[in-house]
């Protein structure tokens, strides 16, 4: 495995030391694949003003809201004196978090996508 590893790295080179054009045209394609993939991740955080691991944490705050509305939506579907509120006060939290309080930026605010 490691003789495989070494030969692409030792092939990747032509004997001058300079990238072949062959690997030449593979990396920029390798380049393009990964700012294709950044995009990917950042556009729709970039568009509601958020870093991607501010989007992570705001996405993860409500997937935890929704699934405890969740569980005590089916504690409550079973035992109906339990849990009365719950769900639709966590709905309202989340509507207020998410729609009322947002803070959108202005759209020149927003970064354009890097070109590649």
């Amino acid at each position: 495995m490691a003789r495989f590893g070494s030969a692409r790295i030792r092939n990747f080179f032509s004997k001058s030391g300079e990238i072949s054009k062959k690997n030449g045209i593979f990396f920029q394609n390798w380049l393009a694949k990964l700012c294709r993939m950044n995009k990917l991740f950042t556009r729709h955080p970039q568009s509601v003003g958020e870093t991607y691991w501010q989007h992570f944490q705001s996405s993860t705050f409500f997937a935890r809201k929704l699934f405890f509305a969740f569980i005590a939506s089916l504690v409550h579907a079973l035992l109906p004196f339990l849990f009365q509120k719950t769900s639709s006060g966590i709905i309202v939290l989340l509507h207020d978090r998410m729609v009322t309080n947002r803070h959108r930026p202005s759209p020149d605010a927003v970064a354009k996508d890097p070109e590649c």
